[in-house]
């Protein structure tokens, strides 16, 4: 059986229909200013169509075919084919330029994820991540995707990492199937959430997504990128349809479910025109993020019911558990309020912290 060899080889130069033209008026040895008399065209116009300054247009073609005897079809293909190939080579130096910017994107990660194609070719890479972004010029990618989220403390972040990661999140909510927005019963449910907490993570993922999908929130779990140190972010869609992402990268309970309620609280009671953007171990420096701080307290630890617990003075595993089991939520999570609120040390009962670790792309 033979197989066909298909060629891609793409040349490095582009021909002019006018070189065509030229060459085949040499062979049967007709000037310029003669075929300009058959087809009643100024020299002038045929002499732009020889040296590539001028474009050979279909109702040129007609003439050159009752002229010469060559297929108009065949003139179109020649100026087709150089306008592609002529589009493709500005195309390819366009997309060189921007190699400095797609250089700051974690490719090599974002690849090995499975969100774009692996490749080495630098070309490529731009093609695959302006695809990725759908933008055709990665400069514009700030002006599609503005962030609001709160500065880490001592740690460079990569806004490159973060884009590339808020992205996935969005086209990973398109798959989501959601009811239009509906406040109240998201409400209703704020309480019933918390209770998942002692759920194991599969259990905790399917319920969120759908409960929060009837709600018209889209819950989507993003991989981490290198310097990106996020948790969560939420933005809205549209008028009726949110995202709220997550990472589970070695995400201790506590830090999950105060980042969950927080990205709710957003949705809740701020702008539908911000995203929300909140990583590890930042500080509050806006009043949206101290709302949405107060917010995810409440909800999952009421500050009274805490209050009551510290001033009894009796911090361990047992009166631990006890609250835990009182308030429906894992221990971990009050473990972890009370470090964040210096009441017990970093290093105290950390073996009641659950930590979840990302298992879907």
């Amino acid at each position: 059986m033979i197989k066909q060899k298909i060629n891609n080889y793409t040349p490095d130069f582009i021909v002019h229909p006018g070189v065509t033209l030229s060459e085949t008026l040499g062979a049967i040895g007709m000037s310029q200013t003669e075929l300009s008399k058959r087809i009643s065209r100024p020299e002038t116009a045929i002499s732009e169509i020889i040296n590539g300054s001028k474009s050979l247009t279909p109702e040129t073609a007609i003439q050159l075919e009752r002229a010469l005897g060559i297929p108009a079809s065949f003139w179109n293909n020649l100026e087709k084919n150089y306008q592609e190939l002529k589009a493709k080579s500005e195309s390819k130096k366009a997309l060189l330029k921007q190699s400095d910017l797609a250089a700051n994107y974690p490719y090599a990660e974002m690849a090995k994820n499975g969100w774009v194609q692996q490749t080495n070719s630098l070309e490529e890479k731009i093609e695959n991540l302006l695809s990725f972004f759908a933008v055709d010029k990665l400069s514009v990618i700030p002006e599609v995707m503005p962030t609001a989220f709160r500065q880490h403390n001592g740690r460079s972040i990569s806004h490159y990492s973060i884009q590339a990661w808020l992205r996935k999140g969005l086209i990973d909510s398109q798959m989501v199937d959601t009811k239009p927005f509906n406040k109240q019963k998201l409400n209703n449910l704020l309480d019933e959430f918390r209770t998942l907490s002692v759920e194991t993570p599969n259990i905790i993922v399917d319920k969120l997504t759908r409960s929060l999908a009837e709600c018209g929130i889209a819950l989507v779990f993003t991989k981490d990128l290198p310097n990106t140190y996020v948790c969560g972010a939420s933005r809205w869609i549209t008028p009726n349809k949110a995202i709220l992402q997550l990472s589970l990268r070695g995400l201790y309970a506590d830090i999950m479910w105060f980042t969950f309620y927080h990205e709710l609280g957003h949705l809740l009671l701020h702008s539908k025109k911000k995203y929300f953007v909140d990583l590890n171990h930042t500080t509050n420096n806006t009043e949206e993020e101290k709302e949405a701080d107060n917010f995810a307290s409440e909800h999952i630890i009421p500050e009274q019911k805490l209050s009551e617990f510290i001033s009894k003075n009796e911090i361990s595993v047992t009166s631990i558990t006890n609250f835990a089991n009182e308030l429906g939520i894992h221990p971990g999570i009050i473990v972890g309020r009370l470090q964040h609120k210096k009441k017990i040390e970093y290093k105290d009962f950390n073996h009641l912290r659950a930590k979840y670790y990302f298992v879907k792309s």
